[in-house]
């Protein structure tokens, strides 16, 4: 069985990074509540970029997330009983 010092880090400076998604590509992507909430995009090489929810007011803090086609998420949101939709062209960091 592998050991914890077997494994590699990335991803540094997510705020609650409960639910992660593989993609073949190499690419993760993580649910994040930095900012407004959203989903944290990890490149192979643990670059991040957040794709942060539109309307910062919403205080979106995502549990759980599914990759849906042409690049949306399905986020379930910890609080309530909607699901939200977020595009990878909303504002990001």
């Amino acid at each position: 069985m592998p050991s914890i010092d077997d494994l590699e880090f990335l991803g540094a400076g997510l705020n609650r990074p409960e639910c992660v998604v593989s993609h073949p590509s190499g690419f993760l992507f993580a649910s994040d509540w930095t900012g407004a909430g959203g989903v944290a995009m990890i490149r192979p090489d643990g670059a991040v970029r957040q794709i942060l929810a539109a309307d910062p007011g919403l205080g979106l803090r995502p549990n759980g997330i599914a990759l849906l086609p042409g690049g949306r998420f399905l986020l379930a949101h910890l609080g309530d009983v909607r699901e939200h939709m977020l595009d990878r062209r909303y504002r990001g960091s």
